[in-house]
């Protein structure tokens, strides 16, 4: 019940920095692959997934999400 409510609070919020649903989408859309390519590193170097890693995935979304949001309001102009 909390995850749809989050994620429909952070595109809420989103669509009202951005004005544009569209651009909203394209950055709550980068998430997953962020995760994923999270988890093939941990694969890759045969570590569990601990309480530090954990917070390595929460910054990884904060910083890929960034990033995001800035190219988008670059080509937004």
């Amino acid at each position: 019940m909390i995850v749809p409510v989050s994620i429909l609070a952070v595109f809420s919020l989103l669509y009202m920095a951005l004005q544009s649903a569209r651009s909203a989408a394209a950055v709550l859309a980068i998430a997953p692959f962020a995760m994923t390519g999270g988890a093939f590193a941990l694969l890759l170097g045969r570590t569990d997934l601990s309480v530090s890693a954990a917070v390595g995935f929460i910054a990884l979304l904060g910083q890929v999400s960034l990033a995001a949001l800035l190219v988008i309001s670059a080509i937004d102009g």
